[in-house]
């Protein structure tokens, strides 16, 4: 130890530990030495010469609420944490010196030994998180509990937790209690007793088994083993079975095993309570029996508990015998290929649960190609034994299990696995308390990772990557109610490879079985949903590193591409209030700055803000004005873009990796741009990083609209500034050369010195061209862009090579057309260059999609052009005879002008036709009458109307169009920053995430428009509190103070609750439905009051209006009746009259 370096410490006032990174290393080399004294916290390296490695700030003067000694006592692998003055929990990364996660819910943190886990006490809940995400693992409300007394509550593997309990209870060994939790689900497994505070130790002997806990009190230090701790009330004396166990087994006898062809019953009494469970089999179909489990009271009331189906595989059913341990309130359940081990209920609501099902077959149930080879296979039956501790075992002929422990995923992965598969056959047939407690059962061990046949495993991976033609429908059963259940919740490991991944696994699946998509749909939504109700982003980490697996499959339903998508879009953060107050805002160069104030605004000066988090540990106050923004904040991440090439795994010590070397130095702008050169240089494109080839319809996202807009302002706007100064050179250049030509010809030695250089110039750009090419032909052929690319280099550079050999040979004829051309596609290309802005995108935009509408059309008028021009110079120039007189005819005869005079009719160039027009040659009046009605009328108006609609669709589409433009210059900067040495360690451009803002009208705008599965659930991003995720995700707050005397207790207990809760709601259900029978029978008897009222008051109605008709008839008949008396007295007048008329006549 140097002077200074013992100066330093001898003044030092605070709390040092010595210290490894990893619990597995004991390596004196890489052995640390961290000291806090409330301001920094500092590492030093001990071996050979102490030497001061790495410094962290972790607050100003007072600035902190956690003690230094509670700092360094709870170094847990690489993280520590600690807790400022704003009520905020950082977690820092000791290697990096960057923050790793934070909360706002002031939380005291606990580390597991390699840091991966920490147990966290926030807002009254007690919560397991993963260290590297902080996202949780399970929560649980234990009342009478105080965390401030753990120190380093995990067990050695990791698999439980000691939580003290504040309360007392004398009938406890020495009065301070806890509980025993396991730590994937935080469920109580067993209490321990202890007198004070209590402080691990790992075993040091080779074969040790377990972790060691002392127990200090006055002057003496208890040390006891840890599996030895669990303790039960004085009056009961507790054994734990050990290897001594095999050679003192005992078998059962045939009075107490029950088969399914006898008709015996077996009955358990409930201790302290008037309950009786009755077990037996039912015969369900000819020869199949289920194992029927019911539970009765002593006033005659019965209900069925459990039913387990027939085990049918192929042809063969297997023969159950069951045999009930009323000691422990077990059934066990022998099915040849698997033992169930079954808690019994011990109240009247109380529901059966599943504690163990390990298979019994020595060859492993992936072995068997099929169901019916699976049937075909001689199974063999498993012996039940009982141990002199009274415990159940089933002895097989390769190995003895121990029956009802509490993990058997880890003692026994082989038999837990593959009885997995059983379960779900079981699950496809069963009813629903059967379906629910394989729920249940499965959800308790499906964030857990063992070894497996060599390599880890979970249940999801296994169910994943054993999906077959044949069993498809049971797993894609299973799958959809597992992650539909309130039991089961999957939390992704951080890292989790492609082996662990069960979406990339039925990816994997569907090359072979292309129905698996559904299953990998069932599980990307579950993620998608999880984020947004959970406001976590590493929940949609599994489906992100699935997209180049989902992108690449021709055959996948572009539909499930887009959902997956827009289902990443608005999963809300949940530490708002700390991403804003260490905000980094990127903003692009803008050449006012050079004039201007160079000082960044604060975000509430902003619109609509894209954020990256500064993770290294600062003390910016909190600006109360950063609360005026009021919007939502969302994340994003960039493996929605593209795949980044895998980080290498850092192979230097920890002392190297933790030793503090400074801010890397940034390059050189020169060495920048010479390894920029150098990489464009090489022809073959850099595959490190995988771009996604994404549909146009996918950038009409927030997260992928603030994705690129943060890139844009970083590198993406630099890149193109760049290559868009070399090409306005070449544009300088080509336009320079031309008007040379025309005004100032007589310079020839600049003119060839202009082309020459126009030469070189289009041959980098051109080799450019073939890198993109090269890195995604499809793409590049697709696109218009590119083609306008090609034309605007290859016409400078054929224009240019010719003028050079034209000068070379004073050729005055030479052809200079093609440079004139080039003219044209240098300015479209300027044009299409520019569609980085949004006001010429939208221009650019609206013409690309115009003459991609109407190019069917252009063959079609073009071919109506060449039938005209063929018409019409057959009509006046064909001889009919051999010997025609010579015609005098100003129609060109050569077939190219007489296209292009066709052609420019439509201008009403007429000439070449006027003196035709004027003679009396009818025919060929009738073939201009049709040529214009063609073109001119029918043609042109249809072209309009494309156009029309062309422009609309443009219209609609530009911004997206304007996104994919500067994603596409975005992707090939991001690839450059590979190969410049140094560049991404020196600037802080690339995050993994950044983070974005939106408001609810945005969100149910964006729902609404493309109608998501889930609607607002999913796009909303909903929040659950954390007593609503207990009842979601796990049995609800317990009382571990007063309620676990024992195992047996602890069921008893919970199934009280259990039947406290289902008899409210059954009585709430009841109640609700009298209520609701109540309400339909006042309703019908008003609806039918109103009903006959209706009737009455239409047959009042009927009877009104046929005395109506009635009084009309008569009325009508009366009339009828006098108009023709009337007109009998006018005829009878007329005769006489006619009468008269006679006899004065004759």
């Amino acid at each position: 130890m140097d002077e200074d370096l013992g100066m330093q410490l001898k003044d030092f006032r605070g709390f040092g530990k010595f210290h490894f990174t990893s619990p597995t290393e004991h390596d004196p080399q890489v052995e640390l030495f961290i000291t806090c004294d409330g301001k920094n916290v500092d590492i030093y390296n001990v071996f050979h010469e102490w030497e001061p490695i790495r410094r962290i700030p972790i607050s100003s003067e007072g600035s902190i609420l956690t003690n230094p000694r509670r700092i360094i006592e709870g170094l847990g692998g690489k993280y520590f944490s600690w807790l400022d003055k704003n009520n905020i929990t950082y977690i820092c990364d000791l290697e990096t010196g960057k923050i790793a996660y934070t909360m706002d819910s002031g939380a005291t943190i606990y580390f597991s030994k390699d840091g991966s886990l920490m147990l966290c006490n926030e807002r009254g809940d007690t919560t397991i998180r993963w260290t590297e995400s902080g996202t949780m693992l399970a929560t649980r409300t234990v009342e009478d509990s105080s965390l401030s007394q753990v120190f380093s509550a995990f067990t050695e593997s990791g698999n439980r937790i000691l939580v003290p309990v504040v309360k007392p209870d004398d009938r406890f060994g020495r009065g301070r209690q806890g509980m025993i939790l396991d730590t994937t689900t935080l469920r109580p497994v067993e209490r321990v007793s202890y007198s004070t505070r209590f402080h691990e130790q790992q075993p040091q002997t080779t074969g040790s088994r377990g972790q060691y806990l002392y127990s200090a009190h006055g002057s003496k230090l208890d040390l006891i083993r840890f599996q030895d701790i669990t303790v039960a009330p004085y009056p009961q004396q507790r054994y734990e079975c050990d290897d001594r166990c095999k050679y003192k087994m005992t078998d059962l006898q045939e009075s107490e095993i029950i088969k399914e062809t006898s008709n015996q019953k077996a009955t358990v009494s409930i201790p302290n309570t008037e309950l009786t469970v009755t077990v037996g089999f039912e015969e369900v179909s000819l020869s199949r029996y289920a194992i029927v489990v019911s539970i009765s009271n002593n006033q005659g009331d019965s209900r069925e508990v459990l039913q387990i189906p027939p085990l049918c595989i192929g042809a063969s059913c297997a023969r159950y015998q069951v045999h009930v341990d009323e000691a422990n309130l077990q059934l066990i359940a022998d099915c040849q290929l698997v033992i169930m081990v079954w808690n019994l209920p011990t109240t009247f609501y109380g529901s059966a649960t599943l504690q163990s099902a390990l298979w019994v077959q020595q060859f492993t149930y992936k072995e068997k190609n099929s169901e019916r080879e699976l049937g075909e296979t001689l199974w063999s039956s498993a012996s039940l034994r009982s141990c002199h501790y009274g415990r159940m075992h089933a002895w097989l002929q390769y190995n003895t299990l121990h029956l009802g422990g509490d993990d058997p995923i880890s003692t026994y992965a082989f038999g837990f696995f593959n009885a997995l598969f059983i379960l779900i056959h079981m699950f496809a047939t069963g009813k629903e308390p059967l379906r629910q407690a394989i729920l249940q059962y499965t959800g308790l061990y499906i964030n857990r990772t063992v070894k497996h046949e060599g390599h880890s495993e979970t249940i999801l991976t296994t169910i994943c990557s054993s999906v077959r033609q044949e069993n498809y429908a049971l797993i894609y059963t299973f799958l959809k109610a597992l992650f539909d259940s309130r039991h089961v919740r999957w939390v992704p490991k951080p890292g989790l490879s492609h082996k662990m991944n069960p979406i990339s696994l039925l990816l994997h699946a569907s090359k072979t079985l292309p129905r698996a998509i559904n299953l990998a749909q069932i599980v990307i939504n579950h993620c998608i949903r999880i984020a947004k109700s959970e406001n976590d982003w590493d929940f949609a980490l599994p489906v992100l590193d699935s997209l180049h697996r989902l992108l690449k499959l021709q055959e996948l339903p572009p539909d499930l591409v887009l959902s997956t998508f827009r289902g990443l879009a608005f999963i809300p953060e949940e530490e708002r209030s700390h991403i804003i107050n260490h905000a980094i805002i990127p903003r692009p160069f803008r050449l006012r700055r050079l004039f201007g104030n160079h000082n960044a605004k604060p975000i509430y000066a902003y619109k609509d803000p894209v954020l990256q988090i500064d993770d290294s540990p600062s003390f910016k106050e909190h600006d109360p004005l950063n609360e005026n923004f009021t919007k939502d904040l969302f994340v994003a991440s960039f493996d929605m873009l593209w795949r980044a090439p895998p980080k290498k795994p850092d192979a230097r010590s920890p002392v190297e990796r933790i030793r503090d070397r400074g801010p890397p130095k940034r390059p050189f702008w020169l060495h920048t741009l010479f390894s920029l050169i150098l990489a464009k240089c090489n022809v073959w494109p850099d595959n490190r990083i995988q771009f996604y080839d994404l549909p146009l319809e996918a950038l009409d996202n927030p997260a992928i609209t603030a994705l690129i807009e943060y890139k844009w302002n970083t590198i993406g706007h630099v890149y193109w500034v760049v290559r868009f100064f070399w090409q306005c050179i070449f544009y300088v250049l080509v336009i320079a050369a031309v008007l040379m030509q025309v005004y100032d010809s007589a310079q020839s030695y600049w003119l060839n010195g202009v082309f020459i250089a126009i030469t070189a110039l289009t041959s980098v750009f051109l080799l450019l061209e073939l890198q993109q090419f090269l890195q995604n032909p499809r793409r590049y052929l697709t696109s218009p862009y590119n083609l306008v690319d090609l034309v605007a280099f290859a016409l400078p550079l054929a224009g240019s090579i010719c003028q050079i050999f034209n000068i070379a040979d004073h050729d005055d004829k030479g052809n200079i057309a093609t440079l004139s051309f080039s003219v044209l596609f240098i300015f479209l290309h300027i044009l299409f260059e520019l569609r980085v802005h949004k006001n010429v995108c939208h221009f650019v935009a609206i013409i690309i999609r115009i003459i991609g509408q109407i190019r069917v059309f252009f063959s079609i008028f073009a071919s109506g052009i060449m039938a005209f021009t063929i018409a019409i110079v057959h009509l006046l120039y064909a001889c009919p005879v051999d010997v025609c007189p010579e015609k005098t005819i100003t129609f060109p005869k050569a077939f190219h002008r007489a296209v292009s005079t066709t052609y420019f009719f439509m201008g009403g160039v007429w000439d070449s036709v006027s003196d035709d027009l004027e003679s009396g040659f009818w025919t060929f009046h009738v073939m201009m009458v049709l040529y214009f009605f063609f073109t001119t009328i029918l043609l042109l108006n249809v072209l309009i109307a494309l156009m029309n609609d062309a422009f609309r669709d443009g219209d609609e589409q530009w911004l997206l169009v304007w996104r994919e433009s500067r994603l596409r210059c975005i992707e090939i900067a991001e690839a450059v920053t590979y190969s410049i040495p140094g560049f991404r360690e020196a600037y802080n451009y690339f995050p993994d995430r950044i983070y974005y803002f939106g408001t609810r009208k945005e969100q149910k705008e964006y729902s609404t428009k493309y109608s998501y599965e889930d609607g607002e659930d999913l796009i909303g991003g909903k929040s659950i509190h954390s007593a609503q995720r207990n009842s979601m995700f796990g049995p609800p707050p317990l009382d571990v103070a007063t309620s676990y005397p024992d195992s047996m207790s602890i069921r008893r207990s919970y199934d009280e609750l259990t039947q406290h809760q289902e008899g409210q709601q059954h009585k709430d259900h009841k109640a609700g439905m009298e209520e609701l029978k109540k309400e339909l029978k006042h309703e019908r008897e008003q609806s039918q009051s109103h009903l006959k009222g209706l009737q009455d008051r239409l047959w009042e109605q009927k009877l009104e209006l046929q005395s109506q008709f009635k009084e009309q008839q008569r009325t009508l008949q009366e009339q009828l009746r006098e108009q023709q008396q009337g007109f009998e007295k006018q005829m009878t007048d007329m005769k006489e009259m006619l009468a008269a008329v006679l006899t004065a006549k004759s």
